[in-house]
């Protein structure tokens, strides 16, 4: 017990002595650093006065004060002013003056300054800093056509431009009506993309197909999976059968057959590949046409299979019948094959028979009803793991021939 005490106290005691070093050596580094500035802003002041003529130097001193001396706004002020009379165009000495004049509330003068700036300065990098200057002093109007010039020029500047300009209570139609000016739709509609800006994005897409931008088809992708991934699946649906090749907007399972190349993406089959689970198009078993969907399931574990997928758009208050024709061989274990469906919102709508064993080919089908709430579906082709001595699933699965019929 006593030991025990000894090493606590020694502890404590090896605590406190570096808790006092720590403290002693931060304000070692506080002053060391303090004067270290102050001898570097005299050396500064001490070369700017030999060499009186260098407009860059006086630039340096000014900059140096202004951010270093916060409260020595007199004299920033003052150096600012002696660097323009030896340089005029020196357009960082132009910024820099403007920050401290915004910084003392000296709006007006402030925006003399930057709208003058502004029209003799081609540079991108410094029309950047001053639409966020005007952005300092509320003038959103002038922040937002500088910050659109940066975008049109510098493509690097894109996402920034429109991330700032995103946070202005601005008036978003003029905003895309000056974006449009400058054909930076496309650019900005792929930001927000990225961004996942809902209602910006559905506004801009409507003003996109009023005044027939041409927008590439890879965006058109983008657009497609965010709505599908926002659950606006008919919607969805309706602009990918308008982008597609042989697609009839009326039909809503498309490629139930498998007889088109799939696309893995849209309202196609979706496969994801997995090393456990041989998936593809076979064309020497199959119920109609001339090619289904092959699944060889490999045997090397309990596998939770759930690797291919497809979207369907519903109509609210519709009773559905799917059909679809399976065949199989040899699928091992007490939990087979199953189709299965759910509403957009992740709602169980049916489940297809388990396949289990060997078949010939098969015709199911499954009745649903789409509910009140549920505009678009999921169908996926799953297998659920088993709690069994024999659970490493092995054999082979085909299915062909998916239809999806109204029910009156």
């Amino acid at each position: 017990m006593k030991r025990e005490l000894i090493v606590t106290k020694r502890g404590v005691l090896v605590l406190t002595v570096v808790s006092i070093f720590i403290t002693l050596y931060s304000f070692y580094l506080f002053y060391s650093i303090n004067i270290n500035r102050n001898r570097g802003l005299s050396n500064l002041q001490r070369i700017s006065d030999i060499q009186s003529s260098n407009a860059k130097l006086k630039l340096k001193l000014a900059n140096a004060k202004y951010h270093y001396l916060i409260t020595n706004y007199d004299d920033s002020l003052k150096n600012y002013i002696n660097t323009l009379k030896l340089n005029p165009l020196l357009s960082r000495a132009w910024i820099g003056l403007c920050e401290l004049l915004i910084d003392q509330n000296k709006y007006d003068q402030a925006y003399a300054i930057l709208k003058h700036l502004k029209s003799n300065t081609p540079h991108a990098k410094l029309h950047w800093e001053i639409g966020l200057l005007f952005i300092r002093i509320n003038k959103y109007d002038s922040a937002v056509d500088t910050l659109i010039g940066v975008a049109e020029i510098d493509i690097w500047k894109r996402d920034d431009v429109y991330k700032t300009i995103n946070r202005l209570e601005i008036d978003y139609e003029d905003l895309v009506i000056k974006l449009n000016n400058v054909n930076l739709i496309p650019s900005y509609f792929q930001y927000l993309l990225k961004s996942g800006m809902v209602e910006q994005i559905d506004t801009l897409w409507n003003y996109i197909v009023r005044n027939n931008i041409v927008v590439d088809k890879d965006t058109k992708s983008k657009y497609i999976e965010f709505l599908i991934y926002n659950k606006m699946i008919s919607k969805a649906f309706y602009l990918w059968s308008q982008n597609t090749k042989d697609v009839n907007v009326e039909d809503i399972f498309w490629n139930g057959d498998f007889e088109h190349e799939l696309q893995n993406t849209g309202f196609d089959w979706r496969i994801q590949n997995t090393k456990d689970v041989e998936i593809n198009v076979d064309s020497s078993n199959y119920y109609s046409g001339n090619k289904s969907l092959r699944l060889q399931f490999k045997g090397s574990g309990n596998l939770s299979f759930e690797h291919i997928k497809k979207y369907i758009p519903l109509k609210h208050g519709k009773y559905y019948n799917l059909s679809y024709a399976y065949s199989s061989r040899d699928i091992t274990t007490k939990s087979g094959v199953f189709v299965e469906l759910r509403c957009e919102n992740g709602q169980p709508l049916a489940t297809g028979d388990m396949i289990l064993g060997s078949n010939e080919w098969t015709k199911h089908s499954i009745n649903f009803s789409a509910g009140d709430r549920c505009s678009g579906m999921s169908l996926a082709i799953r297998r659920n793991p088993i709690r069994k001595l024999d659970s490493n699933i092995s054999g082979t699965v085909w299915f062909d021939d998916f239809k999806l019929d109204v029910i009156n």
